[in-house]
């Protein structure tokens, strides 16, 4: 059965002019197209290109990330949602009433494939799409194509399987600890040499497509007006934070020039001054002195707090962190889908020793964002201190599986390994 969809989730998208501009602003060279996730809104940071040929397969690939995250409550591997993203790339409407999926670049992929005919499946497919050195991911992404494109065409259905049980079959065992790799070649029922050979064959002939009514006469699209300037930039300086913090400071500081006493604007110059939790905690104060009756600017403060907490680790702290959950909970009785109180809440409670207590707030985080590192990895901790190793070590391997920051991902594998120890004397 599909999974229910999430409420409160929405995206927006950021249009850049061209790929040159997506490349200067973002600095990223090797994407023309990001997916941004986060607890209260999801971007789709893309470049127009309207010449090429297949000018929708960015933006339907960004927006099959969107899905992914906002529609799955569970988490897909990396590797399994760009597949996906590459498959859902190839919708297309077909301006009949009819929509198809699943047209596959097959020499293109077929090329790729050879390329990596020699290596283990875990080699080609277990990448960080963001912080990899390589400028061309072309392999990896054609890689997990095929893979997704086998498993929905290349196995028959039976009379009551859909051919996207099977991915849904894939995203159940990979949930609940199974190496995702091990699953598919069990779904598939094949090892990896037989199902090189099978993919080699099975990408050599032109496979059909699937083909699906499509009834857009009904629907509408709303209109809205124009932004104006101050969140125009904000959207923009929000954008560019995670790739380019050096020009949405530089946004941000020039936008409250322009536009002083902005609570909005001083709040978003205190997440991105973060790494200087004075600096930060000085722009969250005066948001807060500004506008204290918005869930943002309780937020921000509490955020700052915690941060400046994290820096001095002195007597002040016990204090700092009082205040942060004040303003926490502040937070959620102004606006209740604030997913980031909650998760900021459920940390500070699980430091404090309260687990029960945090377990209620994570897991309200994680029903909106199962695809966090952080949100699995703190349920996972909770579980631990309250005794249930085996839950613990479920989100704790999905945490260790998503986690892209070396440091973070250390300190995982060491409480990991405490679980599994704790899991074998049950045994």
């Amino acid at each position: 059965m599909a999974p229910n969809a999430l409420q409160g989730s929405s995206t927006t998208i950021v249009l850049f002019r061209n790929s040159r501009e997506f490349v200067r602003e973002l600095k990223l060279s090797k994407f023309i197209g990001i997916m941004q996730p986060s607890f209260q809104e999801h971007k789709l940071l893309l470049a127009a290109n309207v010449r090429r040929k297949h000018y929708t397969h960015v933006p339907f690939h960004e927006y099959a990330h969107y899905i992914i995250r906002s529609r799955l409550e569970r988490p897909a591997p990396r590797w399994l949602e760009e597949g996906l993203a590459q498959y859902f790339s190839t919708l297309k409407l077909l301006g009949t009433g009819q929509a198809s999926v699943g047209a596959v670049d097959r020499r293109r992929v077929l090329v790729s494939f050879l390329e990596t005919k020699q290596n283990k499946w875990e080699d080609i497919l277990d990448f960080d799409i963001i912080h990899s050195d390589a400028e061309d991911l072309r392999v990896q992404y054609d890689a997990a194509w095929a893979l997704v494109h086998y498993l929905v065409h290349g196995i028959p259905a039976t009379n009551e399987e859909h051919p996207f049980d099977r991915i849904n079959a894939l995203l159940e065992r990979a949930n609940s600890g199974e190496n995702a790799i091990s699953a598919y070649m069990s779904i598939a029922q094949m090892d990896e040499k037989a199902l090189d050979n099978t993919l080699y064959d099975y990408l050599t002939v032109d496979q059909p497509e699937i083909r699906f009514a499509f009834d857009g006469a009904g629907v509408s699209v709303q209109e809205n007006d124009c932004l104006d300037l101050v969140d125009r930039y904000m959207l923009l300086a929000d954008s560019l934070a995670e790739f380019n913090v050096d020009r949405a400071h530089y946004i941000l500081a020039r936008l409250n020039r322009l536009r002083p006493n902005n609570y909005a604007v001083l709040a978003a110059l205190s997440e991105v001054t973060r790494s200087d939790a004075e600096l930060s905690k000085g722009y969250a104060d005066q948001a807060y002195r500004l506008n204290p009756d918005v869930a943002e600017t309780n937020v921000t403060k509490a955020s700052a707090l915690i941060r400046l907490c994290v820096e001095l680790q002195d007597s002040s702290c016990n204090t700092l962190l009082s205040d942060a959950q004040k303003l926490y909970r502040r937070a959620l009785q102004i606006d209740h889908l604030r997913v980031d109180a909650a998760f900021g809440l459920g940390i500070l409670y699980l430091n404090e020793g309260r687990a029960g207590d945090a377990k209620n707030y994570l897991r309200v985080a994680h029903k909106h964002a199962p695809w966090s590192a952080r949100v699995n990895f703190h349920l996972g901790e909770t579980y631990r201190q309250l005794g249930d190793y085996e839950k613990a070590s479920i989100y704790m391997r999905i945490a260790k599986h998503w986690e892209t920051d070396e440091k973070r991902l250390e300190g995982m594998r060491d409480i990991l390994a405490l679980v599994e120890k704790e899991l074998a004397k049950e045994l």
